[in-house]
């Protein structure tokens, strides 16, 4: 519980520190790129930091800043952002569902990071999301980072 309680405050502190940060410069003319992966990457590296949670990673190698490629990963629990956040050397959007755009502050930063939000209450909407990822894919270095099932495992 203690580590819990732990984990959120510096969660939020960082949030707190970066999330100003990354909003501010999207209207100054910063484009999504390299800056804001470092900062995402330092606040989830922040959060592993103080759970105490050791990343275990395989295929680190197929992971090259040299092609375009999308990272798909399994989504068990809110850790595997974090995790995924922290260890991708390269530039990375993650496609994330459009109701994290309502969490205060996060949902800002998220947006103005570059990140890519499907609408998953509306098909036609989501399916654009994803040739916006598509074109990020295209046109930007790095990965785009997607949970092909959408959602969290209830069971594992």
């Amino acid at each position: 519980m203690i580590r819990t309680i732990w984990t959120t405050l510096v969660a939020l502190a960082t949030l707190m520190w970066w999330g100003p940060a990354v909003i501010w410069q999207a209207p100054r003319g910063r484009k999504p790129g390299a800056w804001y992966t470092a900062v995402t990457r330092r606040w989830a590296r922040s959060i592993i930091w103080a759970s105490g949670c050791p990343i275990v990673i395989h295929g680190r190698e197929n992971v090259r800043d040299d092609v375009p490629q999308v990272i798909a990963s399994n989504h068990i629990s809110w850790f595997d952002v974090f995790a995924l956040a922290s260890i991708i050397e390269v530039q990375y959007h993650f496609v994330a569902k459009k109701e994290l755009l309502k969490v205060p502050l996060f949902g800002r930063a998220l947006e103005a990071a570059g990140h890519i939000t499907i609408d998953r209450s509306n098909r036609e909407r989501a399916i654009e999301s994803l040739r916006a990822a598509g074109e990020k894919i295209r046109h930007t270095p790095g990965a785009v980072v997607i949970f092909p099932e959408g959602t969290r495992s209830r069971n594992g």
